[in-house]
């Protein structure tokens, strides 16, 4: 029988920080060179505030608030500049226990395509957005 790890990055006491930091109240910037952790970092941020260890923490939220924190299907979409990363990415935040499926992780070009036929913010004729 096999011993075997499990892949489970662990943050260190910086990446825990940056992770619980900012809940809500503005964008968080996760920079580093490779290999410094940031995919850990992001993807651990998204588990923390969209599950109920964030009830915790001294921030007063509406059941409407704790609803959608808390609802799965609406509580995050994350947005990839490309393909590759993306099933990189959806991989990562699968084994680390989130619901990563194509709904939740996107192609920004594609959604933005999708969005603009979608609102018809293409001109039929000249087929560019109106401005």
């Amino acid at each position: 029988m096999f011993a075997e790890l499990r892949v489970q990055p662990i943050p260190d006491s910086e990446q825990e920080k940056i992770k619980s930091s900012n809940i809500y109240s503005k964008p968080t910037v996760i920079n580093g060179g490779p290999g410094t952790g940031k995919t850990t970092v992001l993807i651990q941020r998204i588990k923390f505030l969209t599950t109920s260890s964030i009830l915790e923490y001294p921030i007063r939220f509406s059941d409407f608030q704790k609803e959608l924190i808390l609802n799965e299907n609406k509580s995050w979409i994350f947005f990839s500049p490309s393909q590759l990363l993306k099933l990189y990415l959806k991989n990562a935040m699968t084994q680390e226990g989130l619901r990563a499926t194509d709904e939740k992780v996107k192609v920004w070009a594609d959604f933005k395509r999708d969005l603009c036929k979608y609102y018809k913010l293409i001109n039929p004729d000249t087929r560019r957005p109106f401005l």
